[in-house]
């Protein structure tokens, strides 16, 4: 687990300036929620329950399409190795309060289980960099999701 968890950590801390593969930001969106369920090493019930609620409020839909939306962001999430490019990909194609929101939804993912591990947070603070990053290019840019 421990080599898993520093894995995670130590890819690189940024994101290329290569175009980015053609990837579905919905996808990308559930694929972090589970990517960040995934970190401490389980993925359980509270956890995936929360993650369809966090998609049935988020995509107004119903249980039976949040959960299909789920089973391809697991998808995606084990064919993704990085966080940094779903990250990328879901802050492109964000308006800043979704932003804000993006962040309530995923720390409500890592607090669903009530274990506290410390690669939760870095890898939330490592999503958080990201997020502020790519606010950072959409000002220089003036461009928004």
């Amino acid at each position: 687990m421990l080599s898993r968890i520093f894995g995670v950590i130590s890819r690189p801390q940024t994101v290329s300036d290569t175009p980015l593969p053609s990837i579905d930001p919905r996808l990308s969106l559930v694929a972090l929620f589970v990517r960040v369920a995934k970190i401490d090493g389980t993925y359980n019930l509270p956890e995936i329950s929360t993650i369809d609620r966090i998609l049935s409020r988020r995509f107004d839909i119903n249980a039976l399409a949040a959960a299909q939306m789920r089973a391809s962001g697991e998808r995606l999430e084990r064919e993704m190795p990085q966080t940094d490019v779903l990250a990328k990909v879901i802050a492109d194609n964000l308006t800043e309060p979704d932003l804000n929101q993006l962040l309530a939804d995923v720390w409500a993912v890592v607090l669903c289980d009530a274990v506290e591990n410390p690669a939760e947070a870095i890898l939330i603070e490592r999503v958080e960099t990201l997020i502020d990053s790519a606010r950072t290019d959409a000002a220089r840019t003036g461009t928004t999701g």
